[in-house]
């Protein structure tokens, strides 16, 4: 377990690397509102660490630019809610393939056997965070080509592959 948080460390800092002319506040709200599609404002701020006033702002700065739509809930119309553009979309997939390609790299002299180990270790990772986060672990990838590659599954909190994102404000 002592491996998790300089492993996460190396996936942040080069999706920070990787966020283009984005601030970090601004790139970590395009990642909230794509995990969560139709979130308010006040969600977002919540997860950024912002407050509504600032985060009100960063979205405005986000439509403004095409990366976020803005609208209001079908359920609540007084509620102002955010939803990811392909523009935002293209961001986030293009930081992610350039870490995952540097991650490939890093991880590129294991042997095949290591290799092997690894994705089977992370698989079972996946599996037990994901009963123990109530997410459906019937749908993680069973082979190790897609486990390798974040199996394709979008996920709470995912900056690359299967990684989460705990919150932590001390990254931003």
């Amino acid at each position: 377990m002592a491996a998790v948080p300089p492993v996460l460390w190396f996936m942040r800092r080069r999706m920070r690397g990787h966020r283009g002319k984005l601030s970090m506040p601004q790139f970590r709200a395009l990642v909230r509102v794509e995990r969560e599609p139709s979130v308010s404002v006040t969600e977002v701020a919540e997860h950024v660490g912002l407050s509504l006033s600032t985060m009100s702002r960063v979205v405005s700065g986000l439509v403004d630019r095409g990366y976020l739509a803005r609208d209001t809930s079908g359920l609540d119309r007084r509620r102002v809610v955010v939803a990811i553009t392909p523009k935002g979309k293209t961001v986030l997939q293009d930081a992610r393939a350039q870490t995952r390609r540097e991650l490939e790299e890093v991880l590129a002299p294991l042997d095949s056997a290591d290799q092997t180990r690894l994705s089977d270790a992370m698989r079972i990772l996946r599996r037990l965070f994901d009963s123990a986060d109530g997410t459906a672990a019937a749908s993680a990838p069973t082979n190790g080509a897609a486990a390798r590659n974040g199996g394709g599954r979008k996920h709470r909190g995912a900056a690359v592959g299967g990684g989460r994102d705990n919150g932590s404000r001390s990254h931003r």
